[in-house]
């Protein structure tokens, strides 16, 4: 039942204990509450069955060393094993600019709570190896600031030394904005103060803000009216779309509150336009409210000629689908060269595991190899040999480590059990 639902230990095993004490005798075991007046409690199966989760972890997590041991991996070949295209061997054909990995790090932040849940116990806490440990944070941290102070001393002396080139360049800036914000209107503002001017200049970058986001949610309507099945897919689009859409709203209540401020505060003979949400909502993105003077580029076939920007679209589209192409046949063939690597590798230690080496002869790197993984875990070569099997076959290996002793008790076991059965037929 456990194993087929997704049901956490303590509520199914608590389900557990009160079917089994309705319908059994209760199976009591010594107390270990000091303050408790019976000697005896019944048992918990939560107990049992958080332990075996444990015990199986551990043999998974040593299945995995075996694994790795056996197969001498390095820490970019556990990578490889996890995601053969991405951390496969590289090979040739890779443009300069292409990056070798893409790697996105997550910080999981769940694991406060569960920090703050439990207890705990020394020795008992594993952390994977996908996992980057806190400390390995700091060091690479702390490896990394002298290097960024250095940038930042060289930085600084660059940019001394080219401050005058520096402050020619700002001033040939200033002009380029002020013609582009109009320089002969704000120039020649009659009666105009220097408030009045620096209110105009901040409602006409947030008019240029509100404009953006209105292209940005006509674009992403565009995208979401595309055919598409299934609301699965669906739902990314909304989503981005309520993110658009506050976008969007937050421009105009900033564009709304800078407008309606200048109206009452300079009183104008002809007032900015305050248009409702709504309106601006129902907007075309030619419509006069947009005008922003030489900013608008009326005459660029980019802004006014439709074909020439669904061409646009259609060469971004290309361009994106060959460069997807191109990595997606290069991790084909990473992968196909690790796969080729691992079958040469796994046919090394096949030959190893079958030789039956003197004591005389030398063993080769393979043959060592088994010797050292046997000695390390403390396993018979027989456990390597079913590490292998089920290596090959893509199984999961569960297996016992222990001793020599437990096995011939579980041979005895073994043949009591058979006599027994012998004497009962």
């Amino acid at each position: 039942m456990w194993k087929h639902s997704a049901v956490p230990i303590s509520p199914f095993s608590r389900a557990v204990d009160e079917f089994l004490d309705a319908h059994n005798p209760l199976i009591l075991v010594p107390s270990n509450n000091n303050e408790s007046d019976y000697a005896f409690t019944p048992r918990q199966w939560r107990r049992t069955l958080s332990s075996a989760v444990d015990a199986f972890r551990e043999m998974l997590r040593r299945e995995e060393l075996l694994s790795e041991s056996l197969l001498s991996m390095n820490p970019i070949d556990k990578m490889a094993d996890i995601c053969p295209p991405c951390y496969g061997p590289q090979v040739p054909g890779t443009r300069a600019d292409e990056p070798n990995y893409i790697v996105c790090m997550d910080g999981n932040f769940q694991h406060r709570r569960h920090e703050a849940a439990s207890v705990k116990v020394p020795g008992m806490l594993k952390t994977p190896s996908l996992f980057i440990k806190p400390d390995e944070v700091a060091q690479m941290e702390l490896s990394m600031n002298p290097a960024l102070h250095n940038a930042i001393e060289g930085d600084v002396n660059r940019h001394l030394q080219q401050l005058p080139d520096t402050l020619v360049m700002l001033e040939g800036e200033i002009e380029s904005i002020l013609d582009e914000l109009g320089t002969d209107y704000f120039q020649n503002l009659q009666g105009g103060s220097e408030a009045e001017i620096k209110a105009l200049i901040k409602i006409k970058i947030s008019k240029s803000k509100l404009y953006e986001a209105k292209v940005g949610v006509i674009e992403m309507q565009k995208r979401w009216d595309q055919p598409r099945s299934g609301t699965r897919v669906q739902h990314p689009f909304k989503k981005q779309m309520n993110s658009k859409m506050n976008m969007f709203k937050k421009k105009w209540i900033s564009y709304n509150n800078r407008a309606t401020s200048f109206n009452s505060d300079f009183s104008p003979e002809v007032p900015l336009e305050t248009p409702s949400f709504d309106d601006v909502k129902a907007f075309g993105i030619d419509n006069f409210f947009w005008s922003t003077s030489r900013l608008d580029h009326p005459s660029e076939p980019w802004a006014v000629d439709v074909n020439t920007q669904k061409g646009i679209q259609a060469y971004l589209t290309v361009t994106h689908c060959q460069d997807e192409l191109r990595r997606i046949a290069r991790e084909a063939r990473q992968t196909v060269t690790w796969a080729i690597e691992k079958s040469i590798k796994m046919d090394q230690l096949l030959q190893s595991l079958q030789a039956e080496p003197q004591e005389t002869d030398v063993l080769t790197e393979s043959q060592q190899q088994v010797k050292n993984t046997c000695s390390e875990f403390n396993c018979p070569k027989a456990v390597v040999q079913q590490t292998w099997e089920r290596l090959v076959s893509g199984q999961s290996v569960v297996m016992e480590f222990d001793s020599e002793e437990d096995q011939h008790e579980e041979e005895i076991f073994a043949q009591e059990q058979d006599f027994i059965i012998h004497e009962q037929n």
